[in-house]
């Protein structure tokens, strides 16, 4: 025997199966919005990467190939990503709204891609600098190391 359903009965079943299938597309929608997320942070990760090589070369064409010059290289990378994650922590806990912060991300990437344009004309600004000063930091030195470490850190930190 079939069994007939009131019109206040159907719509409360289709309401009930309708919400099961809502919670299994949401997770499903969520999971696929968090590949994404991992995907953009491996490239970036790259990107990141072959910056750090890019920049390591650069500076030592403009500074010399020293040992000194590669830890220094380095040290300011590692110290940029120190910096921008503890700053990125701070804004992730004042802003906490998940569609700004992409954008946030967004923004912060498309500017790290703009300021690696201005990198290598600033090292060749940096070796010129450091002509001009050849009488006070001679080649090898430490104050030729200091002013030179000074000026990749001001290049690639922000």
């Amino acid at each position: 025997m079939v069994k007939s359903f009131s019109p206040v009965e159907l719509d409360q079943l289709l309401h009930t199966a309708s919400q099961r299938k809502r919670p299994h597309y949401e997770s499903q929608n969520a999971s696929s919005r968090m590949r994404w997320y991992f995907v953009f942070f491996v490239v970036s990760g790259f990107c990141s990467l072959v910056y750090e090589v890019v920049w390591l070369r650069l500076a030592m064409a403009s500074f010399g190939v020293t040992t000194a010059m590669v830890s220094i290289v380095v040290s300011m990378f590692m110290a940029g990503l120190g910096l921008g994650s503890w700053g990125t922590g701070v804004l992730v806990r004042r802003v906490a709204a998940a569609p700004r912060m992409l954008r946030f991300y967004a923004l912060a990437e498309f500017l790290v891609g703009i300021s690696a344009l201005f990198v290598p004309y600033e090292l060749k600004l940096g070796r010129a600098l450091l002509e001009v000063m050849s009488t006070s930091a001679a080649w090898q030195s430490s104050r030729y190391y200091f002013l030179s470490s000074l000026w990749v850190a001001v290049t690639m930190i922000p």
